[in-house]
Parts: C-alpha cells; structure tokens; sequence
C-alpha cells in the first residue's frame, strides 16, 4: 500500500461517524494499532504529525470505549488526557494542523463535551445533584458548540449525533431535577428527551428509562397515598364534629384513590384501605340517619359496614387482620341492633327492651377489645352510643320492659352464647 493510501485512511478513520457501543470502540482501536504499523513503515515527511494523530484517535476510541461502558472515572481520565495531548499537536504541527482543522476541532469540541458530560454523572455517582445540575448545563453548551459548528459547516453526519447527546443530557438533568424536588414534570421532560435521543440513534439507556418510570409512578404513588390520607383524615375530623354528610364524601374519596392505586399497581394495603374507607362511608352515613331519626335506615347501613370487613376478612384469610378488625365488627353489629332497638321502641314493640340490653353487652364487649388495641377512637364511639343506649334503656325500664323473668333468661342464653364465641 502506498503512501498516499494511508493517509487516506487516516482522514477517513478522522472525519468518520462516531461510534455507538463500546464493542465497536474495540474495533476501531484495533484497526488504530494495524493502521498506526502502516504509518511507522512509510518514508514520508510528515510522518510524526500522522503517528500523533494515530495516537490521538485510538485514545479518543479508548475513551469512548470506557464512556460507553459506564466507566465513568477511567473515561474521564482518558479525555483529559486526549485533550492534553491535541493541544501539543496543534503547537507544534500549525500548518499540518490547519489541513484537517475542522475535523480536529470537532474531536475537540467533542472531547470537551464529553469531559463536561462525565464529571456531571460523576457528581451523580456521588449524589451531588447541584453540582451534577450545574455541570449538566454547562454538559449541553458543550454539545451546542459542536452542534452549531457541524452545522455551520454543514456536517450533518455528526450533527445529529451531536443533537442526540444534547438530547439525552436534557433527559439526564431533568431526570435529577425531578429527583431532588419530587417533580413529576421533570420526570416527563426526562422521558421525552431520552426518547428523542433514542430515536436519532443513541443507545444503552433502555434500563435508564424504566428507572424513570419507575420514579414517576412512584411520585404519583406517594402523591395519591397523601391525597387518600388527607380525605381519610378530613372525613374522621368532620366526623368527630357530627358532619356526616361531609365526612362520607371525605371516606367516598379516599376509597376511590384507593382503588385506583390498587388498579395501576395492585398490593394488598391498597385493597384493604379501600375497603377500610367504605365501611367508613357506611358509618359516617349511618350517624347522618340516626341524627335524623332515621334509625331504620341506619340500621342497614351499619350492617352493610360490617359486612364490607367480615367479606374483606373472609377473602384475606389472615389471623392478625380479623382480630385487629373484630371489634369494629362488633360495633358495627351492635349500632345495628341498638338503631332496630330504636324503631322498635318508637313501634312500642315489647322486643326493644331486650334489643338494648343485647346491644349495650356488645358495646362493652366492643369497648373492651378497642381499649385492649388501644383503638382509642373505637373506644369512644362505643362509649358514646353506650351513653345515647342508656337513656333509652332508662325510659324503656319504665314503659316497655318484659317482664324481668324474660329478660333475666334472655340475656343469660346471650351470655352463654358470648362465652361460646
């Protein structure tokens, strides 16, 4: 081979396209040292400054081989090197230099982008994430440099490459962004960025991706989680003050935001905070009847309460979960009855008087079990209806009470019942 065809190799091996994976940097650094044999074998004057640039190019593949294989460091390390060792070319081959100018000044503007690129994923590493924001800017004015000066030259080959790094660095500083304030719309910038550069050809991001969108379900997660909570907690204040009303809407809401979660990533807490909130609902618009009057009606919504739990309890199967629930169910059960006492006694039906008895048993029963869990709000749901009970039992003592026999029997065979259980 002549001289003059390994220069021509030489130029081409420079004003190539830049690699995509660092399997093909191997390759190029191979055809480096076989094309840098052939330089070291012509008699031409210009020699040294071929053998520099040789050099030059198979530390810019090394480098490229270690930037694509997350070698962050070591990449680093080889760029600054690569830069160092451009600059003493251009001093002391000026007019050799000013031949293939353009081209090693795009390896240039490269080599700086690249330098700017990977002390930015090394403060990542660190998780320094303002100086990785600060860097990741300074990354893309980088890029752009190269990016206007392949344009004005017209290079599109390398412009486009050059647009699909500016590309996954935006992704990269808004996949931070989004990271450091919780930012759900930095993560969407993220992903449409990456998939721009993803489309011009870069590659070896795909995990990356899913990360993102694993970051920004999980915000959205966290972000239904605290909006359930708030309605959860909005619904037990309004409930404490008697507005039933609203408080059913505040459960209602939650458990909507609770199915939904439990739709987009389904897990048993979602399940059981759903079905936690519709009893809730059924209680809240339980308490709302009996301010009304309406004891009938809220009979069945208390027994609708209780079985949400019991059907919830039944389908998890779990020990833990029903003795931790067994005295809500208690409560419910017993409102049920106390509010068919109710009717009862406003029927002048002789069956009250014992229905109050049953139900104050359960109460305590309920009471008991609430206090022993610490359950304080349980606790004083039971001591409240058991006061609201009281004065009916009170009034019923003196107008509809079977004979004391009866009721003697009755509530012994509910004892032994009780102890049975």
């Amino acid at each position: 081979m002549n001289n003059e065809n390994i220069v021509l190799e030489l130029e081409e091996l420079l004003k190539r396209q830049y690699i995509l994976s660092s399997e093909r940097a191997v390759e190029f650094i191979n055809f480096c040292d076989l094309l840098g044999e052939k330089i070291h074998s012509i008699d031409e004057e210009k020699k040294d400054f071929y053998l520099y640039i040789i050099q030059h190019l198979r530390l810019f593949f090394n480098s490229e081989f270690m930037y694509h294989s997350n070698l962050v460091e070591k990449a680093l390390k080889s760029y600054q090197k690569m830069k160092e060792n451009l600059s003493i070319t251009q001093t002391e081959f000026p007019d050799l230099y000013a031949t293939w100018q353009y081209d090693i000044d795009r390896l240039i503007y490269r080599t700086e982008a690249r330098i700017q690129e990977l002390k930015a994923q090394f403060a990542v590493i660190q998780e320094d994430y303002i100086q990785a924001d600060v860097l990741f800017v300074e990354t893309l004015n980088r890029y752009n440099v190269e990016l206007e000066f392949e344009q004005k030259n017209e290079d599109y080959e390398h412009y486009f490459d050059s647009l699909a790094h500016i590309f996954y660095n935006t992704g990269l500083l808004y996949r931070i962004r989004g990271k450091t304030t919780k930012n759900q719309a930095d993560l969407y910038q993220a992903l449409k960025n990456l998939r721009k550069a993803e489309f011009l050809g870069k590659t070896g991001f795909s995990a990356l991706i899913d990360e993102i969108k694993e970051e920004k379900f999980s915000f959205t997660q966290i972000k239904l989680e605290n909006q359930a909570d708030t309605f959860f907690t909005k619904g037990l204040t309004e409930s404490e003050m008697e507005n039933y009303n609203i408080a059913k809407n505040m459960y209602q809401k939650s458990a909507q935001i609770y199915r939904s979660l439990n739709h987009l990533k389904p897990a048993f807490e979602y399940e059981l905070q759903e079905q936690i909130q519709i009893s809730s609902y059924y209680e809240a618009t339980a308490k709302n009847y009996m301010i009304q009057d309406m004891n009938e009606e809220a009979a069945k919504q208390f027994s609708n309460a209780s079985q949400i739990l019991q059907q919830l309890l039944t389908k998890l199967n779990n020990e833990v979960l029903s003795l931790q629930f067994a005295p809500q169910i208690k409560y419910f059960d017993a409102m049920e009855l106390f509010c068919q006492a109710v009717t009862e006694y406003d029927k002048l039906d002789t069956k009250a008087a014992e229905h109050f008895d049953l139900a104050q048993k359960m109460l305590n029963r309920a009471k008991l079990e609430s206090d022993e869990q610490n359950n304080q709000p349980l606790a004083k749901s039971c001591t409240d209806a058991l006061a609201r009970l009281n004065s009916y039992q009170e009034i019923v003592e003196l107008m509809l009470s079977p004979s004391q026999i009866d009721r003697e029997e009755t509530l012994d065979e509910f004892k032994e019942n009780l102890e049975e259980e």
